[in-house]
């Protein structure tokens, strides 16, 4: 006799964006178990557009692009097809944050000059400086709820680098109401079942 799958029976709740639920719903899938897609974030283009038009007229001044996640570099992508170039084409060293971040990099055709082998930020500046200690002029693309802390790390070691917000993380205003009739459905599954668990996983990056 098999054994059971070890999400046999399990009711889980993906809250991730639309984008990037797909996989993680398909391994559920795989698992066993039911998965319940409910995004509570949505991600958006930044549209300032007097900040696009000035960094893109200071983008071959930097040295380095910091990549935190996979969204940073779909929406950086995005602003320079606008201008008709790719990230292949800019003659930039490119610093990933994460293993998957470096995969999608690589997937994309992109060389990846330093992936830390720790991904504090702490961590990774120093790492960072002892490979590169003369780096400077560093461009770090991210989200409007990212954390500073690179950023401040960075100042802290007075390495000269900005912060470019390109894409927004709101709230789908049907995120509630979606939420709860799934939590009622759910719930009338479980009367039979007797199996309920919720697995909230989100990002804000």
């Amino acid at each position: 006799m098999s054994s059971p799958s070890p999400l046999q029976d399990k009711q889980i709740i993906v809250t991730r964006g639309v984008e990037q639920s797909t996989s993680m719903i398909q391994a559920i899938e795989c698992l066993g178990g039911t998965a319940h897609a409910v995004p509570l974030l949505a991600f958006s283009e930044s549209t300032l557009e007097d900040e696009y038009l000035l960094m893109m007229e200071k983008i071959t001044q930097f040295e380095w692009i910091f990549f935190t996640s996979h969204n940073s570099i779909h929406f950086f992508r995005r602003k320079l097809k606008k201008l008709g170039i790719s990230l292949k084409d800019l003659h930039v060293n490119i610093a990933a944050v994460g293993e998957k971040t470096a995969k999608h990099l690589r997937e994309l055709g992109v060389e990846v000059d330093f992936l830390p082998s720790r991904f504090t930020a702490e961590d990774m500046i120093q790492e960072f400086l002892l490979e590169n200690p003369l780096a400077q002029h560093i461009l770090i693309p991210k989200g409007n709820l990212a954390s500073s802390i690179l950023s401040n790390g960075l100042a802290k070691e007075r390495i000269s680098h900005q912060e470019w917000v390109i894409y927004k993380n709101e709230v789908p205003t049907s995120a509630p109401q979606c939420l709860e009739e799934t939590v009622k459905n759910i719930g009338s599954i479980v009367l039979h079942s007797q199996a309920l668990q919720l697995l909230r996983i989100t990002s804000k990056s």
